[in-house]
């Protein structure tokens, strides 16, 4: 197999996600919580709502966008950045 490219995780942040599969908690709980306000108060936003992958966001969007029946939605073919 050749690799795409090495990923480098610091310590601290292994610990972190130690911590936080020790919760039992991987899509939601009190860290989700608290990523989401701190995306609120550093970009001036009344909401946030964090999601597991671009997909998700897309599928949301749509709708809150008004997009429906008759409209051109266009994108990349690659959505995931390597």
């Amino acid at each position: 197999m050749i690799p795409i490219f090495q990923p480098s995780v610091p310590p601290s942040v292994v610990d972190r996600v130690c911590e936080m599969l020790r919760t039992g908690w991987l899509s939601e709980g009190r860290q989700v919580r608290v990523f989401e306000e701190a995306f609120c108060h550093k970009f001036g936003l009344p909401h946030a709502l964090a999601l597991n992958n671009g997909t998700a966001a897309l599928h949301l969007m749509v709708p809150g966008a008004r997009i429906g029946h008759g409209n051109e939605v266009v994108t990349t073919t690659r959505t995931c950045g390597v």
